[in-house]
């Protein structure tokens, strides 16, 4: 079932809901899930070069937050 489908017939679903406390505890467990972050829509390259990027971090090869913010107080 694709996407659009599983979105459909979700909806199908939650509309012939009429008890209020069914609604509400479906609303509770939908708050619950994790938004997704997006990474599953980068490219392989672009995954590489974050990949990279926190491996440079991670070396202490990064300019800390603070250093960067504070080249541009005052602009």
């Amino acid at each position: 079932m694709s996407t659009a489908e599983l979105k459909s017939n979700l909806c199908r679903l939650i509309d012939g809901i009429s008890d209020h406390s069914v609604l509400s505890a479906l609303y509770a467990i939908l708050l619950r899930v994790p938004a997704q972050d997006g990474w599953d829509t980068l490219e392989d390259e672009q995954k590489a070069e974050i990949e990279e990027a926190m491996g440079q971090l991670d070396n202490g090869e990064g300019i800390p937050h603070e250093k960067v913010f504070s080249k541009f107080e005052g602009r």
